[in-house]
């Protein structure tokens, strides 16, 4: 898992929460859809991240990096009004 994989992955997120603004709102089938890929993309760039930090960090490292991952996600829920 590299830097461009995760980039890429963080952009086609972007593309389609942008493209799900301008979806009409009578085609529940296409934003179903184009949500459910957004799911699956966000699914496989968690993975990414946590192969990464297990890669990057030293074997006694590892349990601060998640430490740090889950006070990052619930700082953002907090900070984003989740």
């Amino acid at each position: 898992y590299t830097q461009a994989r995760l980039i890429s992955i963080t952009l086609i997120h972007g593309s389609l929460i942008f493209s799900c603004l301008f979806v009409d709102e009578s085609s529940v089938a296409v934003l179903a859809l184009m949500l459910f890929i957004l799911n699956i993309c966000l699914s496989v760039q968690d993975i990414s991240v946590d192969a990464l930090a297990v890669a990057v960090l030293a074997s006694d490292d590892v349990g601060l990096g998640n430490v740090a991952q889950v006070v990052g996600y619930k700082l953002g829920g907090v900070v984003g009004g989740k």
